[in-house]
């Protein structure tokens, strides 16, 4: 795997001289939230936070004047929902649609230490994705004509169990991320925490025939450690 990593870090950093890396390799472990933007005619659509957890191997190596680049491979579990509203028979009801993604990224980041506080670094990075899976599941209150008396009480039932809508040429996609890193110590072994912004740059899939353009925003902490 070292030796692997190795050769995915040359890669992209044939520019600067092998013998002046310092180069170390680890685990890194991520968790947040995540959500995509729908850009749509339809005003009546509401997007919520979504869990997403990651995990992967990173290699990284130091470069002159405090900066410090690396790559990496990991798996990424994501999610959101989508609340919409509509009416029949002039009574407004909700439908409610929850959506997984799983997916594999490959990120290329940069960091640069922050003068006078080096345990600080600021990162930039861009990062390519590869959709292996995404499910959506719909629910939705009973029909309008059969709700209670009460207008208040929503009743939710499942339509449908998890469907696949992945297209296969809109599998790959990318994203530029920004975060904060703080480099620490953890169990003897150099580890870092990092904030960070993911923006997505591609629109991952599109739904016709209504066209919804998604483009993933994720908020996440990840702990990287050397092993």
């Amino acid at each position: 795997m070292k030796r692997i990593l190795g050769i995915l870090f040359a890669c992209v950093v044939l520019a600067a001289p092998a013998h002046a890396l310092a180069l170390r390799h680890g685990i890194e472990l991520n968790a947040g939230v995540s959500r995509y933007d729908w850009e749509t005619t339809r005003p009546n659509l509401d997007t919520r936070w979504g869990p997403a957890l990651g995990a992967g191997v990173f290699v990284e190596g130091a470069l002159p004047s405090g900066f410090r680049l690396g790559t990496g491979f990991g798996y990424r579990y994501s999610g959101e929902e989508v609340r919409a509203t509509a009416s029949s028979g002039g009574q407004p009801y909700e439908i409610r649609s929850k959506l997984r993604m799983q997916g594999l990224v490959l990120p290329l980041r940069l960091e640069h230490a922050i003068p006078g506080v080096p345990v600080l670094a600021l990162e930039l990075g861009l990062q390519a994705e590869y959709v292996l899976k995404v499910e959506e599941k719909y629910e939705d209150n009973t029909y309008p004509a059969l709700r209670p008396a009460r207008p208040s009480a929503v009743i939710f039932e499942d339509l449908t169990r998890w469907y696949e809508i992945t297209y296969d040429s809109q599998r790959l996609g990318s994203a530029a991320t920004a975060g904060i890193t703080w480099r620490t110590k953890l169990f003897s072994r150099d580890a870092a925490l990092t904030a960070r912004y993911e923006h997505g740059l591609t629109s991952l899939w599109t739904d016709p025939p209504e066209d919804f353009d998604r483009h993933a925003r994720r908020l996440s902490v990840a702990l990287r450690m050397a092993w």
